[in-house]
């Protein structure tokens, strides 16, 4: 379904390449199949599983065209994406550009579940272009990629789909690709270095993508893990992000890691409590503790998330543990 979305694009100016991470569903016999039928298309089989962040380093490193879009294996992209995307690159003629747009979210069967509408944290009514907007025919925020690395700083989080992001191939080996070894969202950590490089952002609110939700996608999987190794990639954003970064935002290190504490620990664990995920907040909160012991408990919310812990089994004999220290 992914290959046939891609060839069927009303634009005809792209090259595929594919790279296998040690599929076990057949999936190696289809794209031998899908090469012999399409001379434009680029195979690589990977040797073992590389993960999901080399692999797409696999993918980019055989890439010749100027422009990137990577897609999973469930991603669909719309008939007039590839169109609809080259327009607005047409028009801005940039090498220093990031576009996006909104998508569908679609089930296994591939029904409509929801139309993703641009996050307000990210993407203001006052973004919006209206020159461009006439002239694509659809919504068009357009904002300086250094306020959006700021604006993504502040809540810690990613105004793009990872499926609908294009940027130039220049681009991405500026930053150094997806290197950074992320296990789980590594396309935050690198739109985060895109923003610090780029001239400006674009979002197309116009659905140019579907989504497949299902149990063996990555964030479904993320959620059966427990969300620690989001935990720890969010800890790695927190702590690695560079000098440059930092400045170029117009935050400071501990502002940075006063909204991981606020947002990936407190909101994201009494969240999980409020679920009756206790033993999974109870490990955020811990995790938290470990990180950055100072800015916790600080924080206004610790005693009575502490509290809370305490009303369960194993949080009574920890919370004792604890201040016994």
């Amino acid at each position: 379904m992914t290959c046939q979305s891609v060839t069927t694009q009303s634009c005809q100016d792209f090259e595929i390449v594919i790279s296998d991470n040690q599929s076990t569903d057949g999936s190696i016999d289809f794209i031998e199949e899908f090469k012999k039928n399409n001379n434009r298309v680029k195979v690589n089989i990977n040797p073992v599983n590389l993960g999901f962040s080399t692999n797409l380093e696999k993918v980019t490193s055989q890439a010749a065209g100027n422009f990137f879009i990577l897609l999973s294996s469930d991603d669909l992209m719309n008939a007039d994406c590839l169109q609809t995307y080259s327009k607005l690159i047409d028009i801005h003629k940039s090498n220093r550009m990031v576009v996006g747009s909104s998508v569908y979210r679609i089930d296994s069967n591939g029904v409509i579940i929801e139309r993703s509408t641009p996050d307000p944290k990210f993407w203001r009514e006052t973004d919006i272009d209206l020159q461009l907007s006439q002239s694509m025919g659809a919504r068009i925020f357009k904002v300086p990629a250094k306020e959006m690395l700021q604006r993504s700083l502040a809540v810690m989080g990613n105004p793009y789909y990872f499926l609908t992001v294009c940027y130039p191939c220049e681009l991405h080996h500026k930053v150094g690709g997806y290197s950074g070894g992320r296990m789980y969202n590594p396309d935050k950590w690198f739109n985060w270095k895109l923003f610090e490089q780029a001239e400006f952002v674009f979002l197309i609110d116009e659905p140019l993508f579907s989504y497949r939700w299902h149990t063996q996608n990555q964030v479904a999987l993320e959620t059966s893990f427990g969300h620690l190794k989001y935990l720890v990639d969010e800890y790695r954003n927190t702590i690695e992000l560079t000098d440059k970064m930092i400045t170029a935002a117009g935050k400071s290190r501990k502002q940075v890691e006063v909204v991981f504490v606020k947002r990936d620990i407190y909101q994201h664990g009494l969240g999980e409590f409020v679920k009756g995920r206790w033993v999974k907040s109870m490990r955020i909160f811990f995790f938290g503790i470990s990180a950055f012991p100072g800015t916790m408990i600080k924080n206004v919310l610790f005693i009575p998330y502490l509290l809370l812990l305490s009303t369960t089994p194993l949080g009574s004999v920890m919370c004792s543990l604890f201040f016994k220290k």
